[in-house]
């Protein structure tokens, strides 16, 4: 009895939290067409969201950006409306979604997987994957990049090279924990400033870097022009 009571509640604020998306996206719309935001002190939707809503940032992006989407494509909005599609759904498509594939796009999103609807997504808009950082745990975050075919295969042979290297088979992370070290080992001017103060007598780190961000400028690169 206790779990069929359970269920009960969980359909029941199921409904109410849809119905209430619903609602939430058509305020968001009204506020997006005429601009009230700017009124209340937000830059845009997505400020709005994180600031006076208190959204994370993947919530306040997929709201704005189906807000967005809703006034090129109509029937975005009117799937979702009648239930359809739920906001999470529709933000899915909103990279590949037109006028013309509207129905398309719709009759997809309401019946595959999520998974499958990002195969299918991908396959026609390969930049469609939302580049993130996200914490996980404590010092531990995940990492989510979409990357061209070419780039993987050059991704592969790198992995090759660091386990051969390491001489043992070397993951993503190790990888990438490489080819960063690596890349600012040769570029990163304030590790040359530091490398250089070991061999100048009496010269310490410090002024060293600082000698370095004077050469280059504020954020590292060559901040003088060639003549």
């Amino acid at each position: 009895m206790q779990a069929k009571q359970l269920h009960e509640k969980a359909v029941s604020f199921s409904k109410s939290y849809l119905q209430s998306e619903k609602e939430l996206l058509s305020v968001l719309i009204e506020m997006q067409s005429k601009k009230y935001y700017l009124v209340l002190g937000y830059t845009g939707v997505f400020n709005y969201c994180m600031k006076a809503l208190g959204f994370c940032e993947s919530q306040a992006a997929y709201f704005s950006s189906v807000v967005k989407k809703t006034k090129e494509v109509p029937e975005l909005k009117k799937a979702i409306d009648a239930g359809i599609l739920s906001v999470s759904k529709a933000r899915r498509i909103v990279s590949v979604i037109t006028p013309t594939t509207s129905s398309h796009w719709i009759e997809k999103a309401a019946v595959l997987p999520q998974k499958e609807l990002e195969k299918e997504v991908a396959a026609v808009n390969p930049k469609a994957v939302g580049e993130r950082i996200k914490p996980v745990a404590l010092n531990r975050f995940e990492l989510r990049i979409g990357i061209e075919g070419e780039l993987q295969k050059k991704w592969q042979r790198a992995m090759d090279l660091v386990s051969r290297k390491q001489r043992k088979n070397s993951s993503m992370e190790q990888t990438l924990q490489y080819l960063v070290e690596f890349f600012l080992e040769r570029e990163d001017p304030v590790q040359k400033a530091q490398r250089s103060a070991d061999k100048i007598p009496g010269q310490s780190p410090a002024q060293v870097t600082s000698l370095s961000r004077h050469m280059t400028g504020p954020n590292g690169y060559d901040s003088a022009c060639p003549t």
